[in-house]
């Protein structure tokens, strides 16, 4: 599955618990699903960040966890989807993550 972003696609969404981050750069996503019942495939981005690897990341100790958590209301309704950029510079994923914080506001971005 896939989902766009900011013209972006992005891999998953996947439920954060049950990740396997790649041993690759991109920009991810976290997100949550507001309404699964009604609306099961409507994510809410809640938080956008970039990293050379993200097997390396750290989303277990991420200094945000605590607002995504709170945004989500649990961390069961967590989930994370990626835009993999092989081969890009800190620059070119700044500059994607810039892109989706602007179109799609993460609350957790500050």
């Amino acid at each position: 599955m896939a989902i766009k972003l900011a013209g972006y696609d992005f891999d998953g969404p996947t439920r954060l618990t049950d990740w396997e981050p790649p041993y690759r750069a991109g920009v991810y996503c976290i997100c949550w699903r507001k309404k699964p019942d009604t609306e099961p495939s409507t994510y809410y981005p809640i938080y956008f960040g970039e990293s050379s690897n993200l097997s390396e990341r750290g989303f277990v100790s991420h200094h945000k966890r605590s607002c995504w958590i709170r945004e989500a209301g649990s961390e069961s309704k967590l989930y994370v989807c990626v835009h993999l950029m092989p081969n890009s510079t800190a620059e070119g994923r700044g500059r994607v993550e810039q892109e989706c914080i602007a179109k799609h506001d993460g609350a957790c971005n500050d």
